[in-house]
């Protein structure tokens, strides 16, 4: 099958692009799948990955990788197909996504919260070749979701179900990886690092949702920078309770493994349930939104749980309250960040460990070292020091373009490459 990305792409992504960010040493030629190949001949035998199910070592991780590749081919995915992936927090999203890069297929994550009306549209832009969900989550029926769209999305090859579908004509996934052997070297059709190998979709407020396109490259150069400025290291343990089907969720799971620590993946959350897995875990990492915190800060029990083995929290999405900052700077341990990014281009600010409490309580901090931010009007210029303006990004992390949308990516992108945030 032709791979059908957007002509424009091409504009957008150029050599001198490649060379810029390269000879910086932003981008360089590894894929995630590579990083994630190193930690598991570093740390076999280490846990890579603990659910509300299960944990795997990195060894695991990758063994079960090379095994998604291998049974997606069996059943005829191709280079240059779409396959859009609907699931909460669990184990196999990993196995999935990574694996997609190594028959050259692009992998479309989204909400697990979304319902029939926006995967139809989702699936249909993005000429999803198959459709990945759960069986049941939350008391919600995916299978019979699915099974609905596909009466109205013939382009769609195969739906894998994880945990036992109903469906005859659905592939359980998990029963098919145990039996599947994986994938050879020669077998492989690799995404290379400069190529797009994910997409995902803008919330879609103001209308229709735009279809962000990232290479391995754009994504870990975001993960670089937080890893970089949060002094991250293999000895972290990550709670993630954000979607991982989202873009914040989804760049600290990256952060974590291509570093060879360990993640805890939360697919319910409550402020409770968080402490309890902070407690058992030692978690030292959590990025979160400020209705999180105050969740956890609300718990009766809270002193209770033992804490102090948190070492960053970070917040974002959402402007959180001075108050519950310093709440929390009294409640809890660590170090609070607060941060501002967005999926187009990762991170655009964060304050940092240095920073005086006080005087950066319900701020967002400074640029990321690595990236460029201006406020430019409606011409493009840059406005004199005072004035409001339109924040726009420049860096390695900032995507390669809108698909299929021409008059976004002409409307958001500068001449000289700035983009435009809309913020």
């Amino acid at each position: 099958m032709e791979n059908t990305l957007p002509k424009n792409l091409e504009n957008r992504l150029t050599k001198e692009m490649v060379d810029l960010y390269t000879m910086q040493g932003y981008w360089g030629k590894k894929t995630i799948f590579d990083l994630l190949k190193e930690q598991a001949k570093k740390n076999p035998d280490k846990i890579a990955i603990v659910d509300s199910r299960r944990h795997v070592t990195y060894s695991e991780l990758y063994e079960n990788i090379l095994r998604s590749a291998a049974l997606f081919k069996k059943h005829g995915i191709e280079k240059g197909d779409v396959i859009t992936i609907q699931l909460p927090n669990w184990i196999e999203f990993v196995y999935i996504f990574f694996s997609l890069e190594l028959i050259g297929a692009i992998a479309n994550k989204i909400s697990p919260d979304f319902r029939f009306k926006e995967i139809e549209f989702i699936l249909k832009f993005s000429e999803s070749r198959a459709f990945i969900c759960p069986a049941i989550f939350k008391d919600f029926n995916y299978e019979k979701m699915a099974d609905d769209l596909l009466n109205d999305i013939p382009q769609i090859k195969n739906v894998f179900v994880i945990d036992s579908p109903v469906q005859k004509n659905f592939v359980d996934f998990n029963a098919e990886l145990h039996l599947t052997t994986a994938i050879s070297e020669n077998e492989m059709q690799r995404i290379d690092a400069n190529s797009i190998y994910r997409m995902a979709f803008t919330s879609g407020t103001t209308g229709n949702p735009k279809n962000v396109l990232h290479s391995a490259n754009t994504t870990l150069s975001a993960c670089h920078f937080l890893a970089r400025d949060m002094q991250c290291t293999k000895n972290d343990v990550y709670l993630i309770y954000l979607p991982i089907g989202l873009n914040w969720g989804y760049l600290v799971l990256v952060q974590a493994l291509i570093s060879g620590a360990k993640v805890a993946l939360l697919d319910r959350f409550s402020g409770k349930t968080a402490l309890e897995w902070i407690d058992r875990e030692k978690v030292t990492f959590i990025p979160t939104a400020p209705a999180s915190i105050i969740a956890m800060l609300n718990v009766p029990e809270l002193n209770e749980f033992d804490v102090s083995s948190l070492r960053v929290v970070i917040t974002g999405g959402a402007s959180c309250p001075v108050e519950t900052l310093r709440s929390f700077q009294k409640e809890m341990s660590g170090k609070l960040i607060e941060l501002y990014g967005m999926l187009e281009d990762g991170y655009h600010t964060y304050t940092s460990f240095n920073d005086d409490p006080e005087k950066v309580n319900g701020t967002i901090g400074k640029c990321v070292k690595g990236m460029g931010l201006k406020l430019l009007n409606e011409s493009n210029e840059e406005v004199a020091f005072g004035e409001e303006g339109e924040i726009a990004a420049y860096g390695p992390s900032v995507h390669l373009g809108y698909n299929k949308n021409p008059e976004a990516n002409a409307e958001s992108f500068t001449k000289d490459g700035w983009f435009r945030t809309g913020d």
